[in-house]
C-alpha cells in the first residue's frame, strides 16, 4: 500500500534572545537587519518532529473512533440481547441511529453513562474517572482534528487551537504520556462496563429460566 501524499502546510516559528545575537555566524547587513542562520538556533529536527506530531494526531482520530465503537456496543447490548440476522431491530439501530451523523459523541457519552449509573457497571470510584477521561478524549480529538501544528525552535511542537479562546499546548512526552493515561482509562473502564453488562444479562436470563 502506497503513503498518500497531500498538501501540508509545515510552520515554523523562531525566538530570538540577546545571547543568539552573539552566536557564530551571525552577522549584520548594510541596510540594518540582523543575519542569522537558522541552524545556530536549534538544529534542523523541524520536519521529523513535525511528522511525529501528525502520527500522533491520526492515532487520536483513529483511537477515538474505536472508543466510540465500544460507546455504541455498551449502549446496544443494554438494549438489544441478540446479534442474530442482518435485518433485525438491533441492526437498524446501529446503523441508522448509532452511526448517524447527527447521534454525536458527546450525546453517546451522555447516553452510555446514564446507562453505566443505572445498571452500577462500575464501582463508584470509576464512575467520574471514566467521565472524566471520555471528556478529555473528545477534547484531544478535536484538538488535533481542527488544530494547526507548528514548530517554534525554543518550545518544540506546538498544537493552536480555539476552544472558548485561543490555546496552545506544547506537545511534548509529558503531554502524550497523558493522552496514553487518558485513552487507556477508557479503554479499561469501558471494557470493564461491557463485561459487567453480559454478566448481568447472563443472570436476568438464567433468572427467567428457573422462575
Amino acid at each position: 500500500m502506497k503513503k498518500i501524499k497531500l498538501p501540508i502546510n509545515d510552520t515554523f516559528s523562531v525566538k530570538i534572545t540577546a545571547d543568539d545575537l552573539n552566536k557564530e555566524g551571525v552577522e549584520t547587513l548594510p541596510n540594518g537587519i540582523t543575519k542569522i542562520p537558522i541552524g545556530q538556533l536549534g538544529g534542523t529536527t523541524q520536519s521529523n518532529e513535525l511528522k511525529i506530531a501528525r502520527e500522533n494526531g491520526s492515532k487520536v482520530i483513529w483511537s477515538t473512533l474505536w472508543i466510540e465503537k465500544k460507546i455504541e456496543e455498551i449502549i446496544t447490548k443494554y438494549l438489544f440481547s441478540t446479534k442474530s440476522g442482518k435485518n433485525t431491530s438491533r441492526s437498524f439501530f446501529i446503523h441508522e441511529i448509532m452511526q448517524h451523523n447527527s447521534c454525536s459523541f458527546n450525546f453517546k457519552k451522555n447516553l452510555v453513562l446514564k446507562i453505566i449509573n443505572k445498571e452500577s457497571l462500575l464501582i463508584p470510584i470509576e464512575k467520574p474517572k471514566l467521565e472524566k477521561s471520555l471528556k478529555d478524549i473528545m477534547m484531544i480529538r478535536n484538538a488535533f482534528a481542527h488544530g494547526e501544528l507548528s514548530f517554534d525552535i525554543k518550545d518544540g511542537v506546538i498544537l493552536s487551537y480555539y476552544s472558548g479562546g485561543n490555546i496552545s499546548i506544547n506537545i511534548d512526552d509529558d503531554y502524550l504520556n497523558k493522552i496514553e493515561d487518558t485513552f487507556s482509562t477508557a479503554k479499561v473502564l469501558l471494557e470493564k462496563s461491557i463485561s459487567t453488562l453480559v454478566e448481568k444479562k447472563q443472570e436476568f436470563k438464567e433468572d427467567e429460566i428457573t422462575q
